[in-house]
């Protein structure tokens, strides 16, 4: 036991001279960043089935998040957020159309790899915890449309530091099942994706 001490000890001896020797700080094994941040994405929504009538024509929506991460190392985090989204959908049936408003709160979970201290990349799955879609009928009453994103989504993407506060970074979300929506007295299902750009403060 002495003897693997002593060998752990010169070992991060020779790791902090190292990191000395070309100009990067040491880091200890665990710590924890933060960050909130806010961006636009594209929620992209196909109702599957020929027979269905309904036209979905998503819109450009707005998000926020704040999330923390778990440092392994120099490289390595697991990497945790709260996200609100919100946005419109136009939904046509025959010559019905109708906006649709959808919030939801999402909890991606990723592991994401460190690069040269200035690029991440994220993969990882996204937890719905929320969704609600309504819209308002001809006769002004709000009727449920049914969730847009389904519980489980996978998750991938990429982002660089700017500095060591801003955090630039795109992810593409991929929904991992379908959706029962409701629209005009129509019932169908619908596979859907989403494709976001965000701005963030680290600290």
């Amino acid at each position: 036991m002495l003897i693997a001490l002593l060998a752990i000890t010169l070992l991060s001896a020779e790791a902090q001279n190292y990191m000395g020797l070309y100009g990067r700080e040491p880091r200890p094994l665990l710590s924890t960043e933060w960050g909130i941040g806010i961006g636009p994405a594209y929620t992209g929504i196909d109702p599957q089935g020929a027979d269905t009538g309904v036209t979905l024509s998503p819109r450009l929506w707005l998000g926020g998040y704040m999330g923390m991460s778990l440092l392994i190392g120099r490289y390595f985090a697991m990497h945790a957020e709260i996200d609100y989204m919100f946005g419109n959908i136009m939904a046509s049936s025959d010559d019905v159309r109708h906006k649709v408003k959808s919030r939801s709160i999402e909890v991606p979970i990723m592991m994401s790899y460190r690069a040269w201290d200035i690029v991440r990349l994220n993969v990882g799955v996204s937890i719905t915890a929320m969704d609600r879609s309504r819209y308002v009928d001809s006769k002004d009453t709000t009727m449920e449309f049914g969730a847009v994103r389904p519980t489980w989504n996978f998750v991938v993407g990429a982002g660089i530091t700017l500095g060591r506060r801003l955090l630039i970074e795109a992810r593409y979300t991929r929904a991992l099942q379908r959706t029962l929506n409701y629209f005009e007295g129509r019932e169908f299902r619908s596979d859907s994706y989403r494709v976001s750009l965000t701005a963030g403060i680290l600290f």
